[in-house]
C-alpha cells in the first residue's frame, strides 16, 4: 500500500443545490487547475499510486494503448506526467457528473461512480469505454484511490453542475494539457467525452 504523504479524509457534505457556487469553465480552472492544492496534492498521490501498479501486466496493455492513441494524435511517445493529466481529468468529469445527478456526495457510491457502474444503472455509457482512470481501483492502491475521490468530491461538491451551458473543461484541459501539443494536432477545446459527459441532464 501506497504512502502518500497526502492526507485526506471523507467528510460527507450534506449541501443542497441552492447553497453552491455556480459553476464555471474559468471556475473549474481557477479552482482545479495547476496553480491550486487540489491538483498538486491529487498529482503526487497519483505518482506514488503509479509507482506502485505501473508493472502490472494488465495495467500496462491499458496504459500501451493511450500512449499509442496519443502518439498517433500528436507524433510524439507521451511521458507519465501526461498520462496522470489526463487520469486527474477523467476523475473529474466523473465526480462532476455524478454531481449532477446527486445533491451531495455519497461514500457509498464513490466506487460504484469511479468503476463506471452508477453510469451504467443510468444507461450513460458515452465517456466510459475509454476510461483510463480504471488503474486506481486496482486492489493494492484502492483503500488510497479511495481517499483520493474522497477529497476531489468534497471538493466539487461546494458547486453546482445541474445547470451548465457551456463546455465546462475547456480551460482546464487547456491549461492542463501542453499548448504547443494540442497546437500540433490543431487542437484548441475540450476532448468530445468530456463535453459529452457534462451535457448529460438530469431527468
Amino acid at each position: 500500500m501506497s504512502d502518500t504523504g497526502v492526507v485526506v479524509e471523507y467528510k460527507s457534505q450534506r449541501k443542497d443545490t441552492q447553497n453552491r457556487v455556480p459553476i464555471s469553465a474559468h471556475v473549474l480552472r481557477e479552482k482545479f487547475g495547476s496553480a491550486r492544492r487540489i491538483y498538486s496534492d491529487s498529482k503526487e498521490t497519483l505518482k506514488s499510486l503509479w509507482k506502485d501498479v505501473e508493472d502490472d501486466p494488465d495495467i500496462k496493455v491499458n496504459v500501451d494503448n493511450w500512449a499509442n492513441a496519443v502518439r498517433i494524435l500528436y507524433g510524439y511517445t507521451p511521458d507519465s506526467s501526461l498520462f496522470l493529466d489526463h487520469t486527474y481529468l477523467i476523475c473529474l468529469a466523473k465526480l462532476a457528473v455524478y454531481l449532477k445527478f446527486e445533491k451531495s456526495p455519497n461514500r457509498d457510491e464513490i466506487l460504484d461512480v469511479m468503476n463506471g457502474n452508477y453510469f451504467t444503472a443510468k444507461g450513460i455509457t458515452n465517456f466510459l469505454e475509454e476510461d483510463f482512470s480504471l488503474w486506481l481501483l486496482s486492489p493494492e492502491i484502492a483503500a488510497t484511490s479511495f481517499a483520493l475521490f474522497c477529497s476531489i468530491v468534497d471538493a466539487l461538491a461546494t458547486y453546482d453542475f445541474f445547470n451548465i451551458e457551456e463546455d465546462l473543461f475547456r480551460e482546464l484541459y487547456e491549461e492542463l494539457i501542453e499548448r504547443n501539443e494540442r497546437h500540433k494536432a490543431g487542437e484548441y477545446y475540450t476532448p468530445e467525452w468530456l463535453v459529452q459527459s457534462l451535457a448529460i441532464r438530469p431527468g
